[in-house]
């Protein structure tokens, strides 16, 4: 799919007038999906509120859709990324793939994205490092703020749940390995794995959804 982009795209360049200082003169579809493949060849790092830094070693969009939504321009695309989060814990490995939403704005005659080429995935990182946050900490009161109302796991209420997560406050905590997370429509699949003591990986599996704007568990706290 992104060949048969690229190439009209690049046809376009070609034939179309441009001016010293703007460049080709594109519609915003053709000026937001020429922004995506800049940030393809040059991944830029994210910033994670709290969390760290998320290097990205790749990063590949398809499936693109550019579309105007209020003041903003939104590009709705499948992403596949790769990248190593400098977390408050180590470095963590970090998969990503499904469908992002991306919003951009002008800025200085070209369009970039507004908060970030990977918002929902930087949000995503920062909630999961500040439940490993909570829990080492023995925050019940952070933990439980992380937590949807609507908590939904077949394996335990949500009283259950926070309640095994305060039991489990007391005990030495390993820092995660890796994040893997697909982007669903209505939420987050993440698997998180952490290094065993002679034994594999223990895996964890959660869910997140959007729930009073921000993101949230609703499944698999533990």
């Amino acid at each position: 799919m992104r060949a048969t982009l690229a190439a009209p795209l690049g046809l376009l360049l070609l034939t179309l007038p441009s001016c010293s200082t703007c460049g080709p003169i594109l519609g915003p579809q053709a000026e937001v999906e020429l922004s995506l493949r800049g940030l393809e060849r040059a991944p830029p790092p994210l910033e994670i509120e709290g969390a760290g830094r998320l290097e990205l070693a790749h990063l590949a969009f398809d499936r693109v859709i550019v579309k105007p939504e209020s003041s903003l321009w939104l590009a709705v695309a499948t992403v596949d990324a790769t990248g190593t989060l400098a977390s408050p814990f180590g470095p963590i490995e970090v998969s990503c793939l499904g469908r992002e939403r991306i919003p951009f704005v002008r800025r200085g005659g070209a369009f970039v994205p507004a908060a970030g080429p990977l918002p929902t995935l930087a949000e995503a990182l920062a909630v999961l490092i500040r439940r490993h946050q909570a829990l080492a900490r023995g925050d019940a009161a952070s933990l439980e703020g992380l937590v949807a109302k609507g908590y939904r796991d077949e394996r335990a209420t949500r009283e259950r749940a926070l309640a095994l997560a305060r039991e489990r406050m007391s005990l030495p905590l390993a820092p995660p390995q890796r994040f893997s997370v697909r982007l669903e429509k209505e939420g987050l699949e993440v698997l998180e794995e952490t290094p065993g003591a002679a034994q594999p990986p223990r895996r964890a599996r959660f869910t997140l959804v959007r729930e009073g704007g921000a993101l949230r568990f609703a499944s698999g706290l533990l």
